[in-house]
């Protein structure tokens, strides 16, 4: 699963975690180990220059001036790259206690720079850094190293290390939205929880306050007149029916769907729906559950493309009380061993090699939909209600006139009654 794993080391408490993180992952992977700490002795050399002017006057004339920088730049330079060797020696030593074999990086620059550009050069699969280093406050739940390797790190697997990898017993819980890095995300969350032998619960989160909150907000702005022209009473009830009853089929769907793809071989995993804003709920979970580690996607269900990581993700990475694994589905994982998995363990049929719809009758006598287009029944209807189509229309037997929930069925390809499935592609006009 990870081929390549780098970590990043300061000699902090949560630095050593994540060197527990990576050496548990890399003997049970036989991964492929970079080490990295980085040393900013250009950054003092900058500083030492501007503070000359500083300096005592006997200090000022030329010869003796450029003595002191040479004296300088010997003790930053070759000290803290010295310094740098100290950091990572516990670790390679530990690594060759296991047997592992350890490549040490000490670059110098700008710390997450360097960073970030060994991570990209060596394609990581998985890169561990310490929540907080030796700079932690009690004001930052999240160093800024730690939080700039995150956002510049797409395209790896990333751990956040705030707890003891080794001691804690706990379950993994995996946060699931239906997207495909929260499929992905409960995949690897069930391969650890294997290696490490702990339970695995798989856990969605939707949010029906918010709604009920807009919709308060949207009373108050409304003038009567208004109200009485959006049908505001009748929009209230109808969304309240969908949120309270659809969300959550919609999100045990969508749990069960991730537990299928597991497939009949995989770990049994425990199922549980919360409701509330989705990083603190997983927050308050994993401390009430004393989880060991939490793992999500990168992005959810509605990721943009302008985005360098989902906001949930973004917050867990804060607000996380124990170790946090955050997956991504782009560069640097191993793409055919997760498409080839995803085929053997999936009851869905691949789309690739599945027969056209149109020539697809099962035995039952319905057809395949290619695609269903929809229009809101009622103009007033809300765009977001979409979103609940999508997730409930799966299994539906549909054609032109048939109403689902708001919307009416305009047409079907193929045409007449068809079956709406995975693959079929649903468009709102």
């Amino acid at each position: 699963m990870y081929g390549k794993i780098l970590v990043g080391l300061d000699g902090s408490q949560c630095s050593d975690y994540a060197g527990q993180a990576s050496l548990a992952l890399a003997k049970s992977f036989g991964s492929e180990l970079v080490a990295c700490h980085v040393y900013a002795a250009e950054m003092h050399r900058t500083r030492f220059t501007e503070m000359e002017i500083g300096l005592p006057r006997r200090y000022q004339e030329p010869e003796r001036l450029e003595h002191l920088r040479d004296t300088h730049d010997d003790i930053i330079g070759g000290g803290m790259k010295i310094i740098s060797d100290a950091f990572l020696a516990p670790f390679i030593a530990k690594a060759n206690d296991m047997q592992l074999k350890v490549i040490p990086r000490t670059p110098e620059g700008r710390n997450y720079v360097q960073f970030v550009k060994i991570m990209r050069e060596m394609s990581a699969d998985l890169v561990v850094v310490g929540a907080e280093g030796l700079g932690k406050v009690t004001e930052s739940p999240l160093g800024s190293f730690a939080e700039r390797s995150i956002l510049h790190g797409a395209g790896s697997d990333i751990i956040v290390a705030r707890r003891d990898w080794d001691g804690s017993r706990g379950p993994i819980v995996v946060g699931v939205d239906g997207s495909e890095h929260s499929y992905s995300a409960l995949r690897k969350g069930a391969e650890i929880g294997r290696l490490m032998g702990r339970e695995v619960r798989a856990v969605a989160v939707y949010d029906p306050f918010f709604h009920v909150g807009v919709f308060s907000s949207i009373s108050g702005a409304l003038t009567k007149e208004q109200a009485s022209r959006f049908n505001f009473a009748a929009q209230q009830k109808l969304h309240d029916e969908i949120i309270d009853d659809g969300l959550k089929a919609l999100y045990e769907k969508r749990i069960a769907k991730g537990i299928e793809r597991l497939g009949a071989s995989g770990p049994t995993v425990a199922k549980e729906v919360l409701t509330g804003k989705v990083f603190s709920q997983l927050s308050h979970y994993a401390s009430v559950v004393g989880a060991s580690l939490v793992v999500v996607g990168r992005y959810g269900v509605h990721k943009e493309d302008i985005s360098l990581i989902g906001s949930t993700a973004h917050a867990l990475a804060r607000s996380c009380p124990t170790n946090l694994l955050i997956v991504d589905t782009g560069v640097g994982l191993d793409a055919n061993r997760m498409i080839q998995s995803e085929n053997q363990t999936s009851s869905l049929p691949d789309a690739s090699t599945a027969p056209s719809a149109s020539a697809q009758i099962p035995a039952g006598g319905w057809k395949e939909a290619d695609t269903v287009t929809l229009k809101k029944a009622k103009r007033l209807a809300p765009s977001f209600h979409e979103h609940i189509v999508k997730g409930r229309i799966i299994g539906a037997e549909v054609e032109a006139g048939t109403r689902y929930m708001v919307y009416d069925v305009v047409s079907t390809e193929p045409s007449g009654r068809v079956k709406v499935t995975e693959r079929t592609r649903l468009e709102f006009i």
